[in-house]
């Protein structure tokens, strides 16, 4: 599954990713954080975030992870998950993206012009 954050342009966009990484890791500029979610950069060197709640990362089976990639001005997150772990089913892919759509639009909303979600259908 795939959700697409829709910005301004490609400034906007590179900045909006870096803003993303900042407040998971608690180095906001206005000293906000996000509660449960994290960040990580991944062996292949993918930035990396997720829904860290213990209910989520305690079950294997429960772990979905996102890449998030700039393409132009759009920040891409698509899910994946940990290798060696089971692969999620497409109903927990379908609640993580909808716990990322939902901690897109509550802190950096003003930042994204449109959101759209594709890749559904498998």
């Amino acid at each position: 599954m795939k959700l697409i954050a829709t910005t301004e342009d490609v400034f906007a966009a590179s900045r909006l990713q870096v803003m993303i990484k900042q407040a998971l890791q608690g180095d906001d500029q206005t000293g906000s954080t996000i509660e449960t979610w994290a960040y990580t950069r991944s062996r292949d060197n993918y930035d990396i975030i997720y829904h860290d709640a213990k209910q989520y990362v305690d079950a294997p089976e429960k772990n979905v992870i996102f890449r998030m990639e700039l393409d132009g001005c759009n920040l891409v997150f698509q899910t994946a998950h940990w290798v060696n772990k089971p692969t999620p089913t497409r109903e927990m892919d379908s609640l993580h993206t909808g716990r990322l759509l939902e901690m897109l639009l509550s802190h950096f909303s003003r930042y994204i012009s449109q959101v759209s979600v594709s890749n559904f259908n498998y």
